[in-house]
């Protein structure tokens, strides 16, 4: 037995040894720019460091420098070492290269090879393979769009995952589609709160702005007014900046379909505007690009 999974090791290497070219040619409308209006989706590899922390998977991926604009001989270099590890069936680095042939960033779309490589990374343990698996069906990334197949790998990944911010933005992909529907899947609003719960405890406190848009709708069978208002406050006075932002829209009216506080003077749209811009100068700027 151990034999024949050796031989069967020797021959996915060989395989992707086969796949991955060893030279790359460099889009001009790619290298060096913001290369895909598709890099919000899925995520490069999180690597160990990074997996017990708590938030969204975009801020916490931003410094990495696979999130980076970085020159051809950089793009090169990181190619070279990622398809290295990739053919000893590094998880890690089979992720990456998925991520960025699926994405189209520093390289050219590949969705075939994407796909071959996501799978094989999710089958070698990569959970950030498995997230990417479940948003290429959500978004219809070189497949056709298939949303009951996303919510089952969504879920599997809260159910299962070991990963909070990739629970949690799993959490966030399953209460965006029960919110509003998705092709054959019914409006769940209730199920779309939970869901949101499920993330904020898991540490991505900005889900409550979208937790309470649900709560404030006044069609919306499941409106809350003043929960709504109380955990906006209360993550807003947390410092979540987003709270605070959306606070101040919603008591200047500028939100459509929310039920509005009153605030004739407009002392707490001002109030919560300024909490919002002194908690944006504090924080610490993280550009992906830069």
């Amino acid at each position: 037995m151990k034999k024949d999974l050796a031989i069967m090791g020797m021959h996915t290497v060989t395989l992707l040894e086969a796949l991955l070219p060893d030279l790359l040619v460099f889009d001009p409308v790619i290298y060096g720019s913001p290369r895909s209006r598709y890099t919000s989706i899925g995520t490069p590899s999180m690597r160990q460091d990074l997996h017990d922390q708590h938030g969204k998977v975009h801020e916490l991926t931003a410094k990495l420098r696979i999130r980076r604009c970085l020159s051809e001989t950089e793009i090169a270099e990181m190619y070279s070492e990622l398809r290295s590890q990739a053919v000893h069936l590094d998880p890690d680095a089979l992720n990456d290269l998925g991520w960025m042939w699926m994405t189209g960033t520093h390289l050219v779309c590949n969705q075939t090879l994407a796909e071959h490589l996501l799978e094989l990374a999710a089958a070698e343990g990569s959970v950030e393979a498995a997230f990417n698996l479940a948003a290429r069906a959500y978004y219809g990334r070189g497949c056709p769009v298939n949303v009951p197949q996303a919510i089952e790998r969504y879920t599997d990944i809260f159910k299962h995952g070991k990963v909070p911010a990739l629970r949690a933005g799993a959490a966030c992909a399953l209460a965006r589609i029960f919110a509003t529907g998705e092709m054959d899947i019914e409006p769940d609003p209730e199920a779309a709160i939970d869901w949101y719960q499920c993330a904020i405890n898991l540490g991505d406190k900005g889900a409550v702005v979208d937790q309470s848009k649900l709560r404030l709708d006044v069609y919306s069978p499941c409106q809350d007014v003043a929960s709504a208002i109380y955990e906006l406050q209360a993550a807003a006075l947390a410092g979540v900046s987003e709270a605070s932002y959306f606070l101040a829209d919603l008591y200047g009216g500028n939100v459509p379909d929310m039920e509005y506080p009153n605030d004739p003077e407009g002392h707490m749209q001002r109030f919560w505007r300024k909490l919002g811009d002194d908690q944006e100068a504090l924080a610490i700027p993280m550009d992906v690009f830069h």
